[in-house]
C-alpha cells in the first residue's frame, strides 16, 4: 500500500559470516531511530514554517490589495465635488417625462477603453483613474474583457491581465513577433480565454488557442490563404460549473477591423489533448456569402442575433465618427433563432427589422449598431441610424427595445417600439447595470439611463471616444465576495514566489532523487553501500508534504488542511481497527520497517500514503474545471483505479520489503484476502467523495498556480503506479503487474476528457 526505496532482504548465503556484536546492533538501530525521528521532526517543523509563511504572505497581500483599492477609492475613484448636469435634454424617452436625476446603485464601477488607455469610474460620477496595463495598444476589434474578479484581460505585447483595483499586471500569454492578435473573448464565468491570431505578412497561418486563463494552447491552425479567415466570436455555454467544449467562430475576411462575418461551430478537443482539431472543420451556421453578421448570443436561451444583411455607410466628414468606427459594415436587419448545438443548425428564425434593398434616398436605410440584452435575457435594446445624403453625412440615431419571450426551441422578439429620440451626433450602447439600468457613450460622454423611467445620469464626460466595457461591482454589499476573490489572486499570485514556489521545487527535487533510488535499488536488487533504512519513510513524507502544498495552491490553504485531516483521520481509524480486530482489511501487522509507529500499531508513513492515493486519485478524475462535482461513476471509477494500485502494493510489500505481514490465509493472491481489496474500495471511494466536498466548491480552479501543483497529484499516482508495477514485473508478481496496468487504462481513460 505504500511506496518504499529501501533494498529488499538478502537471501542467505551459504557460507558462514561473522557475527556482528550485539552492542554494535543495537548502536546502529539507535543510530537509524534517532535519525530518522530528527529529519521526521525537522520536515515536520519545515511543513509547518512553510504553511505558516504562506499564510502570512497571503495575508499581507490581501492587506496590500485592499488598502491599496481602498486608498485608490477614497483618493481617485470618489465622486466629484462639482455638480454634473445630466443632459435630460440629449435624449427624449417616448412616454416618459422624467423629473429626478437617476439615483445608480452604489459600489459600482464603469470600465471604458479610450485611445490613451484603461479606466475605471464610479458610476454615480467621479474622477476616472488609469489602469495599470503595460503594453496597452487601442484597437476597435479587440476590445478588453472584463470578468466577474475585478480583472481585466487585454491585447499588448501578448495577452496581459490586471487587476482593476490591485493594480498588479502580468502577461498570461506570449505572442510570436510575426503574429497579430485578432480577436480575444472569455467565457460566461472569465475563468477561460480564446483568441485567434494571423500572421503580419499575410503568409502564413491562422491560429486558434483556448485554455484556462493561464494555460491557453493552440487548437486549430489553418493556412491565411485558405478562408474563411477564422476569428473567435464567442463560447458556447455548456452548462453551469462547466469548462466550454465548443467555440463560435466568424470570417473576418482578412480584414483586421471589427467587422465579422456567417458564424461557424467548433468542438474543442479534451483540456488534456494536445492534438489539433484538424479531423474536422468548423461547421457552418451562418453562410457567410450574402454578409451575415453574428451580433451576439441571449444570455438566458442560447438564441443568436443577427443580422441577414449589411452594408458600409457614408463615413461623417465631421469627425462626430470615430474613423474606425465610420468605415465599418453595420446591420441593415435583425432575427433571431435559438441555436441547436448537437446539430449544428439554426432553428426558425423571427426576422423583426426586415432587410432594405434599391431604396432611392441613401437617407432612407436604418443600421443597427450595438445591440444590448439585459442580464435577465428578456429586454434588447439597439441604436438604429440614418444618414442623410449630402455632406457632411451627419447621423441621426433613436434608440428602440423590445420584449424576448420564449426558450428551449423557440425563441420570440415582441415588436420593438421607440425608446428614445437623441440629438447626439453618434450613439453607442454600453453594458446593462442592472436589468432596468443600461449604460451608454453619446458625443464624448458615458450616460446611465433607466429604460423603464427614461430617468438618466452623467457618469463623465471626456474629450474624446470611449467604450464601455464592463460594469464592476465594488461595495459593502460585495466586501465579502471582493475580499474573498482577492485571497485567492494573493493565492495565485504570491505563491508562485518565495517560499512557496520555491519549496515546491526543492521538496520535488528531493522526492526526485529519491524515487530513481528506489525503483533501482528495489526493482533490480542494486544495494547502496550506506544505511537506507530511513528512506521508505522519508519518501513518504515528502510525498505527503507535496500533495498537500499542491492541494493549497489549487484550492486554497483551509480547504486543503480540512480535506487533509479528513483523510488522516479516517484511514488512521480504519488502520488502527485493522491491525487490532482484522476488520475491515483482514488480519495482517506493520513490521518496524516504517517508522514511526503510531498508537495502534500503524505507522505513520502509511497515513501519508493514503494522502498519496486519496489525492492522487482525485486529480485524475476531476476535471479542471471550477464548480465541478464527481459523479457516481466519477466516484466509483476513482476507488476502482485506488484499489487496483493497491493490489500492485500488496505483493512488493507483503514479500519483498516486508512493510507488513499477512496471517496465514487460503488467498489466491499472494497470500493476501480478498476482503481487503474490497474494503479498500469501499474506503477509497468514501474518502474520495469527502474530498471532492471540500473541493468542488472552489471557482477558480486552474487561475494561478504554479504548473508544477497542476501535475503533481496526477504525477505521484502515476509514479507509483510504474514503481510497484516494474517491481512486481521484475520479481515475478505478475499480477501486481496487470493491476497497475489496469488502473493506469483507467487513468487514460479520464485523461481524455480532462
Amino acid at each position: 500500500m505504500t511506496q518504499h526505496i529501501d533494498s529488499p532482504p538478502e537471501k542467505p548465503q551459504d557460507h558462514k559470516t561473522q557475527p556482528t556484536p550485539p552492542q554494535a546492533i543495537r548502536s546502529t538501530r539507535i543510530s537509524i531511530v534517532t535519525l530518522l525521528a530528527l529529519v521526521s521532526l525537522l520536515l515536520i517543523i519545515l511543513t509547518a514554517q512553510l504553511f505558516i509563511a504562506l499564510n502570512q504572505h497571503a495575508q499581507m497581500a490581501v492587506q496590500e490589495s485592499l488598502a491599496t483599492a481602498t486608498a485608490r477609492a477614497n483618493q481617485l475613484l470618489t465622486p466629484s465635488p462639482t455638480p454634473q448636469s445630466d443632459d435630460n435634454g440629449l435624449f427624449q424617452f417616448s412616454g416618459k417625462n422624467p423629473t429626478d436625476t437617476l439615483q445608480v446603485p452604489g459600489g459600482q464601477y464603469v470600465v471604458y477603453e479610450a485611445q490613451s488607455g484603461l479606466y475605471a469610474v464610479q458610476l454615480g460620477g467621479g474622477t476616472p483613474q488609469k489602469l495599470d496595463t503595460p503594453g496597452y495598444t487601442y484597437s476597435r476589434s479587440i476590445p478588453p474583457r472584463v470578468n466577474s474578479l475585478g480583472q481585466v484581460i487585454y491585447v499588448g505585447n501578448g495577452i496581459w491581465l490586471s487587476d482593476i483595483f490591485g493594480g498588479t499586471s502580468r502577461q498570461i500569454a506570449a505572442v510570436d513577433s510575426n503574429q497579430v492578435v485578432t480577436s480575444l473573448v472569455l467565457s460566461s464565468d472569465g475563468l477561460s480565454i480564446a483568441w485567434s491570431t494571423a500572421p503580419k505578412s499575410g503568409n502564413g497561418n491562422v491560429s486558434l488557442y483556448t485554455g484556462a486563463l493561464d494555460h491557453t494552447k493552440l487548437v486549430y491552425q489553418q493556412a491565411n490563404t485558405n478562408c474563411p479567415c477564422f476569428r473567435v466570436f464567442s463560447f458556447l455555454p455548456n452548462g453551469k460549473n462547466q469548462i466550454p467544449q465548443q467555440l463560435l467562430l466568424t470570417d473576418d475576411r482578412g480584414d483586421r477591423r471589427s467587422t465579422q462575418y456567417g458564424l461557424w461551430l467548433l468542438d474543442l478537443p479534451n483540456t488534456q489533448d494536445d492534438s489539433l482539431v484538424q479531423d474536422q472543420d468548423p461547421k457552418s451556421l451562418l453562410t457567410d456569402d450574402v454578409s451575415q453578421m453574428p451580433l451576439l448570443l441571449t444570455p438566458a436561451s442560447n438564441a443568436l442575433l443577427y443580422s441577414t444583411y449589411s452594408g458600409v455607410v457614408t463615413a461623417p466628414t465631421d469627425n462626430s465618427v470615430p474613423d474606425d468606427i465610420a468605415g465599418q459594415n453595420n446591420a441593415n436587419s435583425l432575427a433571431i433563432a435559438n441555436l441547436n448545438t448537437s446539430k449544428a443548425t439554426l432553428g426558425n428564425a423571427q426576422i423583426f427589422l426586415p432587410e432594405q434593398h434599391g431604396l432611392n434616398n441613401n437617407a432612407d436605410y436604418h443600421w443597427v449598431l450595438s445591440p444590448q440584452v439585459s442580464p435577465d435575457g428578456l429586454t434588447l435594446v439597439y441604436v438604429i441610424f440614418s444618414s442623410d445624403e449630402q455632406a457632411p453625412f451627419a447621423r441621426h440615431s433613436a434608440l428602440y427595445m423590445t420584449q424576448i419571450n420564449g426558450n428551449g426551441k423557440q425563441v420570440q422578439v415582441a415588436k420593438p417600439g421607440v425608446l428614445a429620440i437623441t440629438s447626439a451626433r453618434f450613439v453607442e450602447l454600453g453594458p446593462w447595470v442592472n436589468n432596468h439600468i443600461l449604460t451608454s457613450y453619446a458625443d464624448n460622454a458615458i450616460y446611465a439611463m433607466d429604460v423603464t423611467t427614461g430617468a438618466m445620469k452623467t457618469v463623465i464626460k471626456g474629450s474624446g471616444y470611449m467604450r464601455i466595457l464592463s460594469i464592476v461591482q465594488r461595495g459593502p454589499s460585495s466586501s465579502k465576495r471582493s475580499v474573498s476573490n482577492m485571497r485567492i489572486l494573493a493565492i495565485g499570485r504570491h505563491t508562485r514566489s518565495a517560499p512557496g514556489r520555491l519549496a515546491l521545487r526543492i521538496l520535488f527535487a528531493m522526492f526526485c532523487l529519491l524515487y530513481v533510488l528506489a525503483v533501482i535499488g528495489v526493482a533490480f536488487d542494486v544495494n547502496p553501500s550506506f544505511p537506507m533504512d530511513w528512506a521508505a519513510s522519508f519518501l513518504l513524507y515528502l510525498e505527503g508534504v507535496l500533495l498537500l502544498l499542491a492541494t493549497a495552491f489549487l484550492y486554497g490553504r483551509r480547504r486543503a488542511i480540512q480535506a487533509g485531516l479528513l483523510v488522516i483521520i479516517l484511514s488512521y481509524l480504519a488502520e488502527t481497527l485493522g491491525v487490532n480486530t482484522g476488520f475491515p482489511f483482514g488480519h495482517y501487522v506493520y513490521t518496524a520497517v516504517l517508522l514511526p509507529s503510531l498508537p495502534g500499531g500503524v505507522p505513520l508513513p502509511v497515513i501519508f500514503a493514503w494522502g498519496l492515493v486519496i489525492f492522487g486519485v482525485y486529480g485524475w478524475v476531476r476535471p479542471l474545471r471550477p464548480g465541478f462535482r464527481l459523479s457516481l461513476f466519477d466516484i466509483l471509477a476513482a476507488g476502482m483505479a485506488a484499489v487496483l494500485l493497491d493490489g500492485a502494493i500488496e505483493p512488493v510489500a507483503a514479500h519483498i520489503v516486508d512493510y507488513w505481514r499477512w496471517a496465514p490465509v487460503g488467498s489466491i493472491y499472494y497470500g493476501i484476502p480478498l476482503v481487503n481489496f474490497m474494503s479498500w474500495f469501499v474506503l477509497a471511494c468514501l474518502l474520495v467523495w469527502l474530498t471532492d466536498r471540500q473541493f468542488a466548491p472552489v471557482q477558480v480552479l486552474r487561475v494561478g498556480p504554479p504548473r508544477l501543483a497542476l501535475r503533481l497529484p496526477r504525477l505521484l499516482f502515476a509514479l507509483s503506479l510504474l514503481m510497484f508495477g516494474l517491481v512486481d514485473l521484475t520479481h515475478g508478481y505478475y499480477g501486481g503487474c496487470v493491476c497497475a496496468l489496469l488502473s493506469g487504462l483507467i487513468l487514460l481513460a479520464y485523461a481524455r476528457r480532462r
